[in-house]
């Protein structure tokens, strides 16, 4: 069975049994929710308009402190007609 998370701008599904958090910052909001192995997602919602280049070497940069061996390779894609980059 799954568990719902919605609030005004965001809603979804996750497994029963992970862990979900929610925070807020000046920027705005993040929910993550964690399995009680490894698998774990962030979603962060900014409420100022951000590029999302930005957004992905803020987030790599994050990585980086976490884990400094970490190899990173940049990609972009299209999804539902968005430009998508890491």
């Amino acid at each position: 069975m799954n568990s719902r998370y919605s609030n005004p701008q965001l809603s979804f599904e996750y497994p029963e049994n992970w862990e979900l958090d929610e925070s807020h910052s000046d920027e705005g909001f993040t929910v993550s929710v964690q399995s009680p192995d490894l698998m774990f997602v962030f979603v962060t919602l900014y409420e100022n308009s951000r590029s999302p280049g930005e957004i992905a070497d803020q987030a790599l940069e994050a990585m980086r402190d976490e884990y400094p061996e970490l190899e990173s390779f940049p990609t972009s894609q299209r999804i539902a007609n968005q430009l998508a980059v890491g």
